[in-house]
């Protein structure tokens, strides 16, 4: 694709005007914003010099491209990899690899990437084939797409980009649904709407890279990140990566073998493959060119079974860009565990803040960052909230306005959850319970900190206006994204920079209008009858018909003849008129000998009155 020759200097221009520049946050902290991915950059002024890439390099099959913005982060692996590891791996043996598949002549290596990770974390429990067709096209501006990139369906692309494809809902879809077909070029964008996503994605890792470029990593990061990566493999089944490939100088055929050793300016990386396992004895021998060492990753590739050895080949620990741009998805929910997303960030991180000190010239790793949404219907609660972190061992602690909207200091809004997070990426946090939006607006706020030194923590989806792969449909309105370094002072992020959001969702779920009393089992699945020895808890969602609040609880008892022999309650929960919440007993276990009666009571805690008569779950 090819760039007039201004694209180098626009970039330029882009990062002083904007992602350069320091913003006043208070009169002890400034606001600052990160350089573009230097590989991402060098990838541009490449494309400004299509003859100097050789045949090897311009083949199809490879068309990753880099990341505008990547994390990275010097001494993570090397203070974070303690677990014991074998000396080899291999995920197929655990039952968690779909077998490779074959891309064609079209550069969507990272589709087929991204999908072995989403594969290998349900595996092996359930084998799934999802469609990288429908990933394609729906990162694609084809067909009038809003949520598109700038590139056709067949271009390339990057893990960031296929992560938040799952992550705003739009897929995964099923293969059989939207197989592989590189005959169709385009199609208009309803088509591609109209499949059903599979599952709703929560969450992925951004594994963080050891250095700022390849050139600068020290014999002991690499080491660590070989390390790291191995634990993450070990994990998740499948973790993506991009390398830079050219068969002709460095892919040994005979021993299926691939070592780039890079250079004083190394090439960029161009292909994503998968790493499924490893093997510290596999020998340096087999290689076009020694590395110093042994030890290789096992690649799963996309080229088909008849590449390599049956589709997989082995790739050197000390590949220039082994592991690099590496991501896994880490969280995968059943729809209807959640019913609506609130979002703005339908692109991919983009750029990252942070605060610095004006005292000491240092980036302080903490900040605060918020959304108001609107509420699109007065029967929703909310239910979870997700959140991007930008750095490694991150902390976040959630405060909401369910009310109106408003933001303000946190010690005046709602406090709700807090977790702590080991790697970058996207994570959602569910919240201990559901809580009405009761105005037309909600806000949702977060305060970040990380105990990783001098990171920018704000993380943000902003407009890229030049680039192989651009974001040009990234849009943003005064009143939706707010920035803040300690919750006493809210800072618009359009009035700093334009069409720009923070990546923070949000999740709610249908409140119900009647009451539904319920019983699951242990394991929380729903039954309709118990047996002698069977562990019995209520479940049930109680819907506050009455124009007071009801302060409701259930209980669960076990009768034998009118003895009561055992019971159990719900937490006291307060129902607002209109509302519905979720009652659930801890579990009571039937004895094995004698006749039992298994009843529910739903009581209003206030005044010991019955909000409804028992219901007595039958004997199987």
């Amino acid at each position: 694709m090819m760039k007039n020759g201004k694209t180098v200097v626009v970039i330029a221009l882009l990062l002083a005007v904007v992602m350069g520049s320091a913003f006043t946050a208070s009169a002890e902290m400034t606001l600052s914003g990160t350089d573009l991915n230097p590989e991402y950059q060098k990838y541009i002024e490449d494309q400004e010099e299509p003859m100097l890439l050789d045949a090897e390099e311009q083949e199809s099959g490879t068309n990753y491209v880099p990341a505008p913005y990547v994390e990275v982060n010097e001494i993570y692996a090397v203070e974070h990899v303690s677990e014991e590891l074998p000396s080899s791996y291999d995920a197929r043996e655990d039952g968690k690899i779909t077998p490779p598949k074959d891309q064609g002549t079209d550069g969507v290596c990272w589709a087929f990437a991204g999908t072995s990770s989403l594969e290998a974390m349900l595996m092996p429990e359930r084998e799934y084939d999802f469609s990288e067709q429908h990933a394609r096209f729906a990162l694609s501006s084809v067909g009038g797409n809003d949520w598109g990139y700038d590139r056709d369906a067949s271009d390339g692309g990057n893990f960031s980009m296929y992560a938040t494809y799952l992550m705003r809902w739009s897929g995964p879809v099923l293969e059989e649904e939207d197989p592989y077909d590189l005959s169709v070029k385009t199609r208009e964008v309803s088509v591609t709407d109209g499949f059903e996503e599979q599952f709703h994605v929560q969450g992925f890792l951004s594994i963080p890279n050891p250095a700022q470029t390849v050139e600068r990593v020290t014999a002991e990061q690499r080491a660590a990140h070989v390390n790291l990566i191995k634990q993450y493999v070990k994990d998740y089944g499948s973790v993506f990566t991009s390398i830079y490939y050219n068969a002709g100088s460095y892919y040994n055929s005979a021993t299926y073998s691939y070592y780039y050793p890079g250079e004083a300016t190394c090439k960029v990386s161009n292909h994503a493959v998968s790493i499924v396992g490893w093997d510290d004895n596999y020998s340096k021998d087999h290689f076009k060119s020694k590395p110093s060492a042994d030890g290789a990753f096992l690649i799963k590739n996309s080229w088909g079974e008849s590449f390599g050895d049956q589709g997989y080949f082995y790739l050197s620990y000390e590949d220039a860009y082994a592991g690099w741009n590496a991501g896994v998805i880490s969280q995968v929910d059943e729809k209807g565990t959640l019913d609506h997303i609130y979002q703005y960030d339908p692109f991919c991180l983009t750029a990252a803040y942070g605060y610095k000190s004006s005292l000491t010239g240092k980036t302080v790793s903490q900040a605060c960052f918020a959304n108001v949404f609107s509420v699109e219907s007065d029967q929703e609660a909310l239910k979870a909230v997700s959140v991007y972190t930008a750095a490694p061992d991150t902390t976040c602690r959630v405060y909401i306005n369910a009310e109106g909207g408003r933001l303000d200091s946190f010690d005046r809004m709602t406090f709700v959850g807090e977790e702590t997070f080991e790697m970058s990426g996207y994570h959602t946090i569910d919240l201990s319970e559901q809580i009405p939006l009761t105005g037309e607006k909600f806000a949702v706020a977060v305060q970040v900190k990380s105990t990783v030194e001098e990171q920018r923590m704000i993380p943000l989806e902003m407009p890229l206006t030049v680039g192989d792969i651009t974001n040009s449909k990234c849009t943003a309105n005064p009143g939706e994204s707010f920035i803040s370094y300690d919750s006493k002072a809210w800072m618009d992020l359009t009035e700093i920079v334009s069409n720009t959001n923070v990546l923070l969702k949000a999740y709610t779920v249908d409140i119900p209008s009647e009451t539904k009393i319920g019983f699951v089992d242990e394991s929380g699945e729903e039954i309709t009858g118990w047996t002698a020895g069977e562990t019995v808890k209520a479940k049930t969602t109680y819907y506050n018909d009455s124009p007071s609040s009801v302060d409701a609880r259930a209980y669960l008892a076990v009768y034998e003849g009118g003895r009561l022999i055992a019971v159990s309650a719900s937490d006291v929960t307060d129902v607002l008129p209109g509302h519905s919440a979720e009652l659930e007993t801890d579990s009571v276990t039937v004895p094995l000998e004698g006749e039992y009666q298994v009843r529910q009571f739903l009581w209003n805690n206030e005044n010991e009155a019955p909000l409804c008569n028992w219901v007595e779950l039958s004997e199987k």
